[in-house]
């Protein structure tokens, strides 16, 4: 049987993990929009990832009370 100890572990692994793919799929991301200068969808791809890695913040309990105000979370 697994101990809370060791889920913990396993999950901050993980999310360690896809911090590290996120920084390589950021650069690739870059590449490809400076690419194709013209075309809004890549910023639309970062307001989204934006969203959704404040909503992990927010989680974590690490957003300042501006933050939860600014950007209702």
């Amino acid at each position: 049987m697994k101990t809370l100890a060791t889920a913990y572990a396993e999950h901050q692994a993980l999310n360690q993990e896809l911090l590290k793919r996120l920084e390589t799929a950021l650069a690739s991301h870059a590449a490809a929009a400076a690419a194709k200068p013209n075309n809004w969808g890549y910023l639309g791809d970062l307001d989204a990832t934006a969203g959704r890695l404040i909503e992990a913040l927010g989680c974590l309990g690490a957003l300042t009370p501006e933050e939860h105000e600014k950007y209702h979370v």
